[in-house]
C-alpha cells in the first residue's frame, strides 16, 4: 500500500475522531446544563413566514394568541406576560461587532 493511501486513512480516522468527540462534548454540555437554557416557543397554526412577518410588523399581540403552551412557564401567564417574553427574546441585533470577540471558534 503506498504511503499517501496509509496517511489519508490516518487523516480520516482521525477526523471522524475529532468530530465524534466535539459533538460528545457538546451534546454532555446541553445535558448538564439544560436549567440555563430557555424554554421553546411553539406557534400553533402559523407557519415560519407568518411569524416572520409578525415579527417584523411589530404584531407581537397576534403571535402571542398562538403560542402552543407546551412548559410550565408559559401555563400560568396571561397575553400580556407572553408580549413581553416575546420581546425580550427579540433583542436588536448590533451592528459593527466584531464577530471574533464572541465567536472563538471563527
Amino acid at each position: 500500500m503506498p504511503q499517501s493511501h496509509i496517511l489519508g486513512a490516518i487523516y480520516l480516522t482521525t477526523n471522524y475522531v475529532v468530530f465524534i468527540t466535539r459533538f460528545l462534548v457538546a451534546l454532555l454540555h446541553v445535558t448538564e446544563h439544560r436549567r440555563l437554557f430557555k424554554p421553546a416557543l411553539v406557534f400553533e397554526g402559523i407557519g415560519v413566514f407568518e411569524v416572520g412577518l409578525a415579527v417584523f410588523l411589530g404584531r407581537l399581540d397576534s403571535l402571542a394568541e398562538r403560542i402552543l403552551i407546551c412548559e410550565q412557564p408559559f401555563a400560568s401567564m396571561d397575553r400580556e406576560a407572553l408580549v413581553e417574553v416575546l420581546r425580550s427574546r427579540l433583542k436588536p441585533v448590533k451592528r459593527g461587532h466584531d464577530r471574533k470577540k464572541t465567536c472563538p471558534n471563527i
